[in-house]
């Protein structure tokens, strides 16, 4: 129940329906390619650079695997958006993984050292900007507010 109300408190806070559902992310459940459709942050600049480059995949490996690329331009095939993961990848020298600290709670390493927690959660339903299937990965407690809507594209 602990979960099911902060699901419902994260959800309300970020201006989603008091009503929807959602399931905590793991491995298996965000494994795949999603494309971003929305994000709103108070940290300085974040907003600024996806007005920017507003189009964003990123990549779950069920392994702990994770990439991610920002583009001016939108891709419309998996194909290349396949690509272009691979190519950031190969090309920034940084490397990416997750660590599960518990079912909708995941903490990004940026080359094994600890960078970002999020809270990950998977809707059941329609709320605000997000559809039934979208991930809402949201800034830990005592984080500025961050709140990411993204679509999958693929598994």
């Amino acid at each position: 129940m602990k979960a099911g109300l902060s699901t419902l408190t994260v959800l309300a806070a970020c201006g989603a329906a008091s009503a929807a559902i959602a399931a905590p992310c793991t491995a298996d459940t965000v494994a795949g390619v999603w494309s971003l459709v929305s994000v709103r942050a108070a940290e300085p600049g974040v907003e600024a650079f996806y007005a920017q480059a507003p189009n964003e995949w990123m990549r779950f490996d069920p392994d702990g695997g994770y990439t991610y690329v920002a583009s001016t331009r939108p891709k419309t095939r998996l194909a290349e958006i396949q690509s272009s993961l691979n190519e950031a990848d190969r090309m920034d020298g940084v490397t990416y993984r997750i660590d599960w600290l518990e079912a909708g709670r995941m903490l990004i390493r940026r080359n094994d050292q600890p960078f970002q927690i999020f809270r990950c959660e998977i809707l059941e339903r329609a709320a605000s900007d997000a559809r039934a299937g979208d991930l809402i990965l949201s800034a830990d407690a005592g984080m500025p507010m961050l709140r990411r809507v993204q679509r999958r594209v693929t598994r």
